[in-house]
């Protein structure tokens, strides 16, 4: 998981951390937006189906994506973040 989404970031050109055990974010910074998913298989579509949600500085937002590979699903959260914080559009 860690793997996905650091590749991700690399590709938007973002940073991101992880949670620590203790809930708080892995670098004590005030400029980190909290970028939460729920990640569910679909044997369906035999796919993963992501539900995102940011805390963007204009409000929440949130989008899903259904039937991705775990990557596609993780670029599609921290892409979609990345969209909504340049004002390019919606995330999904």
């Amino acid at each position: 998981m860690r793997e996905a989404l650091a590749e991700a970031a690399d590709r938007f050109g973002l940073r991101v951390a992880l949670p620590r055990a203790d809930g708080k974010n892995g670098e004590d910074r005030d400029d980190f937006l909290p970028l939460s998913g729920q990640l569910v298989w679909d044997p369906g579509s035999l796919g993963w189906t992501a539900h995102w949600r940011l805390e963007a500085p204009d409000g929440a937002r949130a989008w899903s994506i259904r039937g991705v590979s775990f990557d596609a699903a993780f670029r599609n959260g921290v892409g979609g973040a990345a969209r909504i914080l340049s004002g390019n559009g919606d995330p999904g």
